[in-house]
């Protein structure tokens, strides 16, 4: 698997966020991690998550989701 990143700096950012003493929600992590964030943050739900699925082969209509409580 060459598409991911370095191991080392997913390790770098696990162990940041472990021994942190104010933890982040999320640490992005490489190159397309910031591209993702800004997606997620502009694009509607239903077009993000659409392309989520597409990019990982799963159910295009979204199959049983729980319910929010």
């Amino acid at each position: 698997m060459s598409a991911g990143e370095d191991p080392s700096v997913v390790a770098q950012a696990v162990l940041e966020a472990a021994t942190a003493e104010k933890p982040r929600l999320r640490y992005p992590v490489g190159k397309r991690a910031g591209l993702l964030a800004h997606l997620r943050r502009y694009l509607p739900e239903s077009v993000f998550d659409g392309a989520l699925r597409k990019q990982f082969g799963l159910d295009p209509a979204g199959g049983s989701r729980a319910p929010v409580a």
